[in-house]
């Protein structure tokens, strides 16, 4: 059964020792039999969002397993839209936003500016649930086409989550801290498994916890597979 991760990062983590180097990333990915893996290089979030990007598309360009994912910083606000649409020339294929490291808001008029890009290019995006209410997000994205993935919701939020996702049909769900009670199951059954999309958060998380949640979940082999690579093959790499 193939899997991709939708949700690893390489580079430096400025908050804890942790070897974050892409060849470290490819031993993880390997020994739990992940084929491919979408990553950025995390000098995008932190530091500098072209450089960050660049770092990751050679990443691409020397390994054939990484799908390279961009990501741009709202605290900076000029030249976001053409690096942007450089990207997705390049072959980007997603773009992550991190507006809980770099403080600002989904409410604010740049991200509404950004998602006007971003709707423009047809290209999809994540964003953390931690630091959002689905709600809200659901409300500033309205009108929005791509796909938008959301980085694991928290399990006390599951009934926000899944209110919002059966009126949003362009919102998935990446796994990676759906570890409550028949988590997976729940949303299966209540929005469908072709909703939600497996990641891991390596190398700040461990992978096979995160994997074990799709393997070990009650839902059928055809389900789990949508899960661990076909949503996420469907919606954002070969769309």
């Amino acid at each position: 059964m193939e899997i991709i991760d939708a949700n690893t990062l390489f580079g430096f983590w400025p908050f804890r020792r942790l070897d974050m180097s892409l060849p470290t990333l490819f031993d993880n990915i390997k020994r739990h039999g992940i084929k491919g893996a979408c990553t950025l290089s995390a000098k995008g979030i932190f530091y500098d969002f072209v450089q960050g990007n660049e770092e990751t598309l050679q990443a691409a360009q020397a390994n054939d397993w990484v799908i390279p994912v961009g990501t741009v910083d709202l605290r900076k606000f000029v030249g976001y839209e053409e690096e942007i649409r450089k990207r997705r020339e390049q072959g980007f294929k997603l773009f992550r936003f991190f507006p809980d490291y770099q403080t600002w808001s989904i409410e604010s008029i740049l991200f509404r500016k950004l998602l006007r890009a971003l709707n423009d290019l047809e290209m999809p995006f994540m964003i953390p649930a931690k630091t959002l209410k689905m709600t809200k997000l659901a409300e500033a994205t309205r009108g929005f086409k791509p796909p938008i993935i959301v980085e694991s919701p928290h399990y006390y939020d599951t009934a926000e989550t899944l209110a919002v996702m059966e009126e949003s049909s362009n919102i998935y769900v990446e796994t990676h801290w759906l570890h409550g009670p028949d988590s997976i199951e729940t949303f299966v059954e209540r929005v469908g498994a072709e909703r939600l999309v497996f990641g891991s958060s390596a190398p700040l998380f461990y992978i096979a916890p995160a994997l074990n949640r799709v393997l070990n979940a009650e839902i059928t082999d055809r389900q789990r597979e949508l899960i661990l690579s076909k949503n996420l093959l469907k919606a954002v790499i070969t769309p």
